[in-house]
């Protein structure tokens, strides 16, 4: 399986979706949209915040099938790569709250860690890596639709699995987007942007759908209309769609931005991991005092946390790297089986 070259533009959008993730995480760390005392200053910040990070997830699922729309392989060295760098991060986070704080680490603890899919956490590691290893079949039908019926097969999907549950009562599936179920929905849509959407509008038109798209959220939140920050709600798809298409758009190329976007992964890891998370977020940006205090300081918070906690992130991810390249990746190299490929 050969090596794909990295578009920067694209890359570009992997950083930014993952500190807008860390941005939506930040807002729950003190439970923003929650505990803001209603109609301040803040609370205004904390849904503008939501409303225009809450698409940074499926972007994360746009580009994986962008990439992939056209390939027969299943990339099962990847997956297990994964699981590895989650259960790696689960260690190191029992690791250092036991050393830096004296929480007490029992084995329950340490196996929670390495497998958290157990207790239900990490689910976007869970489902993204059933999309992986579902990706070479889904291809195979979806490569063969004709545009018009690719499109059919798009609007079937966007009532049933984004317009009903954002709207209408009783939905098939009412879990939010949470679920490999959505993550084939974005999948889907972005074979169809590989595939038949031209780079035909100028960047400027893409932002601008991706403003209007958070306008809706950001009312629709506010009015208490439909499921405003589920991740299947209909104008959080949109967003992440004109979002897509703004960076496509770009023409960019930077071995800077390939190589910090190389990190993304390990970045998503390491900001979910409690040890890390109640550092950055409480100790040293104070993000449960800021919110009830200067409304200046808490915007300051989320325009300074999320690339600062990016950095350091990143500077970890660099030396797991190295440690991984002295061992795990060289064990990695001698399984049978690295991917698997319909033929």
């Amino acid at each position: 399986m050969t090596a794909r070259r990295r578009e920067s533009n694209l890359e570009l959008l992997r950083i930014v979706a993952m500190m807008m993730i860390i941005a939506l995480h930040q807002n729950g760390a003190a439970k923003c949209i929650v505990n803001a005392e209603p109609h301040t200053v803040n609370f205004y910040i904390a849904h503008i915040i939501e409303a225009m990070c809450i698409c940074s997830v499926n972007c994360f699922v746009l580009l994986s099938g962008y990439f992939m729309i056209e390939k027969n392989e299943a990339p099962v060295k990847k997956c297990i790569h994964l699981l590895i760098d989650v259960a790696f991060w689960g260690l190191v986070g029992c690791g250092c709250a036991f050393v830096f704080w004296g929480e007490a680490v029992g084995i329950k603890d340490i196996i929670i860690a390495v497998i958290p899919y157990i207790k239900g956490q990490r689910w976007f590691v869970r489902d993204y890596i059933i999309l992986m290893l579902l990706a070479p079949f889904l291809n195979r039908g979806l490569i063969q639709l004709s545009k018009r019926n690719y499109q059919i097969l798009l609007v079937v999907l966007l009532l049933v699995f984004s317009i009903w549950p954002s709207f209408f009562p009783n939905p098939p599936i009412d879990d939010y987007g949470f679920s490999c179920v959505h993550f084939i929905q974005l999948y889907a849509i972005a074979g169809y942007l590989k595939r038949f959407q031209a780079k035909s509008l100028k960047p400027v038109a893409y932002l601008c759908g991706y403003l209007v798209s958070v306008a809706f959220v950001f009312g629709s939140a506010l009015l208490g209309v439909g499921y405003a920050y589920a991740y299947n709600y209909l104008f959080v798809i949109t967003a992440s769609v004109s979002l897509f298409l703004f960076f496509r758009s770009l023409s960019i190329q930077s071995a800077v931005v390939n190589k910090l976007a190389s990190w993304a992964f390990d970045v998503f890891v390491i900001h979910t991991t409690t040890f890390f998370a109640d550092l950055i977020y409480v100790q040293l940006f104070h993000v449960d005092v800021t919110l009830f205090g200067s409304s200046f300081l808490f915007l300051i918070g989320f325009l300074f946390c999320p690339p600062v906690f990016y950095l350091l992130s990143s500077v970890l991810a660099a030396v797991k790297q190295w440690i991984f390249s002295k061992s795990i990746d060289k064990w990695l190299e001698k399984l049978p089986i690295k991917f698997y490929c319909i033929n």
